[in-house]
Formats: C-alpha cells, structure tokens, sequence
C-alpha cells in the first residue's frame, strides 16, 4: 500500500487492528464521542484475522491481499473485454489504457505555472477513485471494489441478454458482497443494471430485477440502516460532501481517452448500440458525480475502466478509418503514447521521495515511536481514550489500537467541537482558572496523554503543564512521553 494519503493509511489498519483485537463488528476509533460496534466490514475482518493467525504485520497483509486484488481484477476486466466482444487489437488497446493512461495533471506545473485551486486541477493528480492504475497500486480494497462492479455488470448483462435468470443473483451476490466492503459505488450500479434489465428485455424484466435486487437487498439494507440511523455515522457521512469538481479538472484528468471514444463512436455507426451499457456507466457517474447525494466524488471510481474499455473498442474504427493496419508493436507504442503515463510516473517519483523524507513519521516509524507505541499497546486497554496530537493520533490508533479524538478527516466527526475546546483548555485567555482546565480536560474521558514532538513541549509550559497535576508518567524515552489519568485518591 503506497499511501499518496497516509491519513486514510493509518485508518485502514485501525479498522483491521479492531479485528485483531478479537471485535468481528467494529467502531469509529477517531472520535471519543460513545458510538456501539455496529459496522460489519468482512474485508478488514478477515485482513485482522489473517494478520493475528499468521502474526504477519497488517500492513504486509494488506499488500498480500493486494496483489491478489489486483490479479482477481484483471480476471473480471479481461471477461468484461470478451462479454463485449472486443477484437484482439481492442483488447490490447483497452489493456494498454487501463494500465497506464492518465490524463494532464502531470502537466499541470508546466500548463499552469501559477497553480490551479483543486477543484480545477485535473483529477488524476489528486483524486484516487479517477484513475484504475493510482487505485490498484494505492489501495488494498479497490482492486476486489472494481472485480465486483464489472462482475455484477457482466452477470445482470448476461442475465437478461440469454434468459438466465439463475445468473441475475450472481450479479445481485456481487452488489450484496459491494455493500459491505465499499458501499458508494451501489449508488451508481442500481440505475445502471435497472436501465439495463429494462432496456434488454423491455415486457418482462421484472424478474431479472428482482432477482438482483433480492440478492443484494439484505446487506444494501443494513448498510443505509447504520448509515441512516446511527448517529455518530450521519455525521461521518454529512463530512463526505465536497465541492463539485468542475468538467475541466475531470475531462483533463481522463486524458485522451473521452476524444478516442468520440473519434470511435463517429467512425462506427453500432459503436452506441454495442457499448450502451458502458456508456450509460459513464453518464450516470457524471450525473450523481454533481450531486449532493452522499461522498460525491466517489461516484467516478469505475468509470475510468469502462471509458478504457470504450477507448480500447474506438482504436480499430478509428486506425480503420485512416487505412492503417499497424504491426502490433508499432501499435502498443503509439498505444503507449496516446496514454499519457506521465502523471503516473509523478505519483512514483512524489510518492518515493515522501518516504525517503518521511516527513511526520507517516511511511515509517523511528525506533523511539515504535517502542513507545508497543508500550501504549501492552499496558493500556485499547478502548482507553488518549490525547495526542491529529498527526500522532493517527498511528495511535494505527499501531497500538487505543480510540483517540482525531486524526481522520471524516471519522473525527466531533472536530470542530474538539477544535473549540481545545482553545478553551489551553488559551491563557479563555478565563478559566486551573482548577476548571482540570476538571474541563479530563472529565472528557481521556485517560492517556501520548506527547511527542511540539505538543510535548507544550506540556512543559503553562496553562497545559497544570493539567499534569492529575497525570503519572508510565513511560518516557528521548521523543515520546507517555502519562495516564490519576485523580488520586478520592
């Protein structure tokens, strides 16, 4: 796992360390606000099992599972090009682009040498979920997330395109399994299959449909309850809404891919009636994409596969068109070359050299912070609650399991509250007088102060060196100090 977002790195090992704890239903651990275990994620269940069974460090079984991630992706991509009966140059092609093509954000510095705000700035230089070669190489997750959204494609296709209806539970199964472990894209797969039932077999869809939606219904049901109802979770979810990002940053960001569609689609004439499934894809991500209906940017992951697929089958019509029956070499590198893999090697290069800097510890941790994190680990119990900066928070939670109060950008979802009462603790002019700095900071329900670096040295000064009046120092080496909650006796 290369983390471009070392945040969401260390929030994926908490989930898998809750696991490793022994919990098969988790909590949010960034916020210390009282929130039931009550979210079901079977991936990071099984990476925590994995890790504990085997002893193997989660991280190192994150990257195993991604691997085999990535092998089970291309599996379902290369049965999505023959579902769609690309030629062997289209699958090449479609291959090629899926792989590497990015689109000009790697040119960003040079084309806009004054810097563009983010919603501007092409999207596959900072989003993710736009682009198939940043999501297999980042995240442990997305490679089975892609798998099941084209399996659950191909399967609803399949179904209603032969009569199969055994085969709409199959797609149903993969929409159910989605739920689960990635739940954003569902919103964008229920009108695609429900236009794609009704569109193949217009008189008698109903029982394709509901096939896949009964297969799919118990998880999709249990994930909007959680998501609806529980409290701590409607915050979560109400941080996911963002800015929309404008048709510049997300046509810039698919590079070429968008005019080699156009290009294919005007030189074939069945071009729409062969591809329609993957197209109405790619609207309906661009639709929900400006919404304000849950994490709206994550509405594009997947469609970058499809809009690859569609580029992949425009290349014949296209090369066709211009009488040119190209060597399968010459091919692949002009291929290569329409594809733009350039951002790609920024992310390396970028990616490479913020480890080596390793700024804030976040790629890889000193001797000092590991032992200080393994001592946290063994002497405290992991639902304490403990106060550390948001950076250090992160591994806290990350490495030694402990519930902290921040650290993430949407599991935090008492921030700004936190924001508040942090300056009313530890500004000398907030009017508070020592004994209420105490009673305010503690009866939080903090019981370990994890101090590192400036936040440490803080501690040393007035007014937050009085709240260690009700503090013991348990562990102490040249870069963390460690102290627990002692009131005294009553």
């Amino acid at each position: 796992m290369i983390p471009p977002y070392p945040v969401d790195t260390h929030a994926y090992r908490a989930w898998a360390r809750q696991a490793y704890d022994g919990h098969w239903l988790f909590t949010l651990k960034f916020t210390a606000l009282h929130n039931p275990r009550i979210i079901f994620l079977p991936f990071f269940l099984v990476a925590g099992l994995l890790a504990k069974i085997s002893g193997a460090d989660i991280g190192l079984v994150f990257l195993l599972m991604k691997s085999l991630g990535i092998v089970v992706f291309f599996a379902s991509f290369f049965r999505l090009l023959r579902h769609f009966r690309l030629s062997p140059l289209q699958s090449i092609a479609a291959s090629i682009f899926v792989g590497v093509s990015a689109g000009l954000g790697g040119w960003t510095p040079t084309l806009f040498p004054e810097g563009l705000s983010r919603n501007w700035t092409p999207v596959d230089l900072w989003l993710v979920d736009s682009n198939t070669f940043w999501c297999l190489l980042w995240n442990p997750l997305y490679p089975f997330s892609l798998a099941l959204m084209l399996m659950s494609l191909i399967w609803a296709d399949e179904s209603v395109s032969s009569g199969k209806k055994p085969t709409a539970w199959l797609s149903g199964a993969c929409l159910g399994a989605l739920a689960l472990i990635h739940p954003y894209p569902l919103v964008v797969l229920y009108p695609l299959l429900t236009i794609i039932c009704i569109a193949r077999r217009p008189k008698d869809w109903q029982p394709f449909w509901f096939r896949i939606i009964g297969a799919s219904l118990p998880s999709s049901i249990y994930v909007a309850a959680v998501a609806i109802f529980d409290p701590m979770l409607r915050r979560h979810n109400a941080l996911g809404t963002a800015d929309a990002i404008t048709p510049f940053a997300y046509l810039s960001g698919l590079g070429f891919l968008p005019w080699l569609t156009a290009a294919g689609a005007i030189q074939e004439k069945k071009f729409f009636r062969r591809y329609w499934p993957l197209l109405s894809w790619i609207g309906i991500s661009a639709v929900l994409s400006y919404s304000s209906i849950w994490f709206q940017t994550k509405y594009i992951f997947g469609a970058h596969v499809a809009l690859c697929v569609l580029a992949g089958a425009a290349t014949e019509p296209i090369l066709s068109s211009l009488g040119w029956k190209p060597r399968p070499a010459a091919a692949c590198v002009a291929l290569l070359l329409l594809a733009m893999p350039y951002t790609l090697t920024i992310h390396l290069r970028e990616s490479l050299a913020m480890a080596a800097q390793n700024i804030g510890e976040d790629y890889y941790l000193s001797p000092e912070m590991k032992q200080a994190l393994q001592y946290l680990e063994a002497h405290s119990s992991h639902s304490a609650v403990v106060f550390a900066d948001p950076q250090t928070s992160a591994k806290v939670c990350a490495f030694a399991g402990n519930t902290v109060m921040w650290g993430h950008w949407a599991q935090a979802v008492d921030f700004e509250e936190r924001q508040g009462w942090m300056r009313n603790i530890f500004s000398l002019g907030s009017g508070l007088n020592d004994a209420e700095r105490l009673r305010l900071f503690w009866n939080s329900g903090v019981d370990y102060l994890f101090l590192d670096g400036r936040w440490r040295q803080g501690f040393k000064t007035a007014p937050a060196a009085g709240l260690l009046q009700e503090a013991k120092k348990i562990f102490e080496n040249s870069e963390v100090s460690i102290y627990q909650h002692d009131a005294g006796p009553s």
